[in-house]
């Protein structure tokens, strides 16, 4: 071949990943590869693991009568949401959260967009029912704090006080009853340290420095309010001297006669 006519040759095309086993007769090994993956993985995981196309994995299935599509006991999630009165998305968003594992079914979802084929997930029927119940325990934030007596915004910023995350925008706050109680008995059972020195007539400043000095420190992470039990309040305070208590008096008579 002339130097002209290698230039002219056209270039042979790359053959995609697998595509060369397409045609290869399949082994007993993998025959039993594939029994044992099908149903575990979907038909791109079992392509992958036995290095073959999915056309080829799915048509080889067919073969050796293995069950294709959805699988007794399950169905799939645009079925569930009918079944279960949600959206698509809501319940999707409840199975994410009961850390539900989703899986494609076994079928390659022909002529189906890329953008749809999760509706057609494969899922455990005990698993969505499970999963529902679970959800349907929780309590929205809002009616929780109603039922509570709180305002909603206030056992919001108890909730993240005590360190629980809020859902991304425009989705439903949403914790089980044990929590919000324990936190809203923890939060009542504390007072913040502005109450605490209007309680026994001490400055929030002046009250601080002396809990710190008692060894009584924050437990909260910085910018969170300080919450003290009163009961460690009335210890540091009933410990103090009468020289100490002099001059805090002093101090508020002399903040009493400058402000008038």
């Amino acid at each position: 071949m002339t130097a002209v006519a290698a230039i002219a040759a056209p270039a042979q095309p790359t053959p995609r990943p697998g595509l060369e086993r397409h045609h290869k007769s399949w082994t007993s090994v993998e025959d039993h590869r594939l029994r044992m993956l099908w149903g575990e993985l979907t038909v791109r995981g079992v392509a992958a693991k036995l290095q073959r196309t999915q056309v080829a994995v799915y048509a080889r299935a067919g073969e050796l009568g293995l069950p294709r599509g959805i699988q007794p006991g399950t169905e799939c999630l645009k079925k569930a949401a009918a079944r279960t009165g949600y959206s698509c998305w809501g319940l999707r968003t409840i199975l994410a959260w009961a850390k539900v594992n989703v899986e494609e079914p076994a079928s390659l979802h022909r002529g189906s967009k890329a953008n749809r084929r999760w509706k057609q997930a494969q899922l455990q029927i005990h698993e969505v029912d499970a999963a529902i119940e679970a959800w349907l325990k929780l309590e929205i934030v809002g009616q929780a704090a109603a039922r509570r007596g709180v305002e909603a915004h206030v056992l919001r910023a108890w909730l993240k006080d005590a360190g629980h995350v809020p859902p991304p925008a425009r989705c439903i706050w949403r914790l089980s009853p044990e929590v919000i109680d324990r936190v809203v008995a923890d939060r009542r059972a504390r007072e913040t340290l502005k109450d605490a020195g209007a309680r026994v007539g001490i400055s929030a400043e002046t009250l601080r420095r002396h809990l710190r000095a008692a060894g009584v420190f924050r437990e909260h992470k910085p910018g969170t309010p300080w919450l003290i039990l009163p009961a460690d309040v009335d210890r540091v305070v009933a410990a103090l001297p009468a020289a100490t208590w002099a001059h805090v008096r002093a101090q508020a008579g002399a903040k009493l006669g400058g402000g008038r």
